[in-house]
């Protein structure tokens, strides 16, 4: 029986097959092997390839892209949620890495760019005027027209150096302050959570007669005036309404911290101290049989509004 061409075919394509899945470890490491060899040629050769058919390779491309849009989408769209995470880390790395250098670059193009940048400014305010009267505003300059007109009148713009405010000419209407122009790096300000009022003062606090009924050292401290109550808050009245706003039941490491540094102090504002749960305490007296129970606390209720307030 006389066999095919196809079955011949198909005997070829299985035997070639099985020697590609046998070597393919021989293959890939004799490629490898050669492309090192041979890199700068296959590189060369790839370039002029390239610079050759630039046109043909764009618009293959292209209609490669309009026909499998869909797909190169979705196939775009998995690949990010899959790296998710690496592509994270790896931007952060390299903005930590180069955060120096883009803090150089963005000051040096801000100083270049100053005076653009509040002829911009200058030209919205104007704009908005313009647009409330009524009237067809212009248009907003750019950057690149800016800069030609400036080139054109001869005008000199700030210098891009990082502490160039003694370079500045003495025309220039833009130049900044010889104190804003440092070369330090300025930490951020963290505010705490510590009110003004948590503060001791040095000066003379007003205290009304209504708190000076549980402020014992009131009327004989030298930091303190007593004064009638009106439409307005003691110093007093005015921790104990915060206090009350804000939830505040305990003594904050500020008073702790003014306490250690001032002792004799610490025990005058005891009670000044936010404290809305009352302090009781039992003091047994025994009168013949009669027990007798005494609950410490101030005058006034703690949760009602003081006398004072408006």
């Amino acid at each position: 029986m006389a066999v095919t061409d196809d079955a011949k075919k198909a005997r070829k394509r299985s035997a070639d097959k099985t020697y590609a899945a046998a070597n393919a470890e021989r293959k890939r490491a004799r490629d490898k092997m050669y492309y090192a060899a041979n890199k700068e040629k296959i590189l060369l050769k790839v370039k002029a390839y390239q610079a050759a058919n630039k046109v043909q390779m764009r618009s293959r491309k292209k209609a490669y892209y309009a026909a499998n849009k869909e797909a190169l989408v979705a196939k775009s769209k998995a690949y990010k949620k899959m790296h998710r995470a690496q592509e994270r880390v790896k931007a952060k790395e390299y903005r930590q890495k180069n955060k120096q250098v883009r803090q150089v670059q963005d000051k040096a193009w801000r100083m270049a760019n100053r005076a653009y940048k509040n002829a911009y400014d200058r030209a919205v305010r104007a704009r908005k005027k313009v647009i409330a009267a009524g009237k067809v505003p212009p248009p907003l300059p750019k950057l690149a027209d800016f800069g030609a007109q400036r080139k054109a009148s001869g005008r000199i713009g700030p210098a891009a150096s990082t502490d160039a405010a003694s370079e500045l000419p003495e025309e220039e209407d833009d130049a900044p302050h010889p104190l804003a122009a440092t070369t330090k790096k300025v930490g951020m300000v963290t505010f705490t959570n510590e009110h003004p009022f948590n503060m001791r003062k040095r000066g003379p606090e007003p205290c009304c007669d209504e708190c000076a009924k549980f402020q014992p050292n009131a009327l004989t401290s030298a930091t303190n005036t007593v004064i009638l109550a009106g439409t307005y808050q003691c110093t007093f009245c005015r921790d104990w309404t915060y206090y009350k706003l804000h939830r505040k039941y305990k003594r904050t490491r500020a008073d702790a911290r003014l306490d250690a540094t001032n002792p004799a102090g610490a025990r005058q504002n005891i009670l000044h101290d936010a404290t809305r749960v009352a302090v009781s305490r039992t003091m047994q007296e025994r009168d013949g049989d009669v027990k007798v129970q005494v609950l410490a606390r101030p005058l006034r209720e703690l949760d009602a509004v003081p006398t004072c307030l408006p």
